[in-house]
């Protein structure tokens, strides 16, 4: 198993168990302890996790929050999504990536795979870009800082990423219904997916099937603002017709449960 392989096995057996151990992951991976060791050494220096006695723990900011859970749950379709969305971008390219827990997982997936221009308002992602085995050039935002899921928000936000042009945008959203419409739950956010979306030539949503035939309140793009959705379930009959009708391109990508 090479070096990128091992350490995203490491961080989602992490997120499903809340904490491992140095002798378990040897065990399960089929490594020495030093490597494990050296593995949490590296994952801790970007933030994925706490080294502790023996093994590792989720990081934490104050406490457990809202967005450490989104980063433990759905874990096997996010990494899917991550996988499949990755692979469809090419070295060199410039993209736009907001926050959001798939995108993390997009993020430490194309650390290992292609060197990019990233612009993002995420630290997380930031932190990862530039640390894996292909660091990317990383743009990272000023703002607002929201503590708990680790991003900038604001006019600051927004107005530097105007001063940008990128190819790609890979955004995540809190909904979409059956008519396409993709909404967010916060406005700050979706103001940040308003811009980026502005700034791009193609726009892909990556998102999970527990967003779809959901509503929420901000409204962040349309069927005819956005290019592709990469998710882990097919749509449904209407919203299939719907992005069908607007050229819009949907990937499945099948979850791997046993990996």
């Amino acid at each position: 198993m090479k070096s990128g392989e091992r350490q995203e096995a490491i961080v989602g057996l992490l997120r499903s168990t809340g904490k491992v151990s140095v002798e378990e992951l040897a065990h399960r991976l089929e490594a020495s302890k030093e490597t494990i060791r050296r593995d949490l050494t590296y994952l801790s220096s970007i933030g994925l996790l706490r080294k502790i006695h023996g093994g590792a723990l989720l990081p934490q900011v104050v406490g457990e929050s809202k967005f450490d859970m989104r980063m433990s749950s759905g874990v096997a379709e996010k990494r899917a999504i991550a996988h499949v969305t990755a692979a469809r971008f090419n070295e060199g390219d410039t993209l736009f990536v907001d926050t959001g827990s798939t995108t993390v997982y997009l993020a430490e997936r194309l650390a290992e795979v292609a060197a990019m221009t990233v612009v993002t308002n995420s630290a997380m992602i930031a932190a990862t870009m530039t640390a894996g085995a292909k660091p990317s050039r990383v743009f990272l935002l000023g703002g607002e800082f929201n503590a708990e899921n680790r991003q900038t928000v604001g006019e600051f936000v927004i107005g530097q990423i105007r001063q940008f042009r990128a190819q790609h945008a890979i955004l995540t959203v809190g909904a979409i219904d059956d008519a396409g419409v993709a909404m967010d739950y916060s406005l700050q956010e979706a103001l940040v997916a308003r811009v980026m979306i502005e700034q791009a030539q193609t726009v892909t949503i990556v998102a999970d099937s527990s967003k779809f035939e959901k509503r929420t309140i901000f409204e962040v793009a349309r069927p005819s603002d956005y290019h592709t959705i990469v998710s882990d379930q097919p749509p449904t009959d209407r919203l299939a017709r719907m992005l069908e009708a607007h050229n819009v391109d949907f990937v499945v990508a099948a979850p791997d449960y046993n990996s």
